[in-house]
């Protein structure tokens, strides 16, 4: 007679793990768009210049591709 795992203790659920890494991705998408979309600024002594900037993702490395 085999004995018997409880729930979760065998294989992983691979349908389950997709949908994870695709809710992931989603997120990670959702969350480049807001940066990429803000404008952020700055101020130094007392005002006189303010410096904005936009957050760009840098370029991948060659070996990444």
């Amino acid at each position: 007679m085999k004995a018997r795992m409880p729930a979760g203790f065998g294989r992983p659920d691979m349908n389950a793990l997709m949908r994870q890494a695709q809710k992931m991705q989603d997120d990670m998408k959702a969350k480049q768009a807001e940066l990429e979309a803000a404008e952020y600024t700055g101020s130094a002594s007392g005002e006189s210049t303010l410096p904005s900037s936009r957050w760009t993702r840098p370029p991948r490395p060659k070996w990444a591709s």
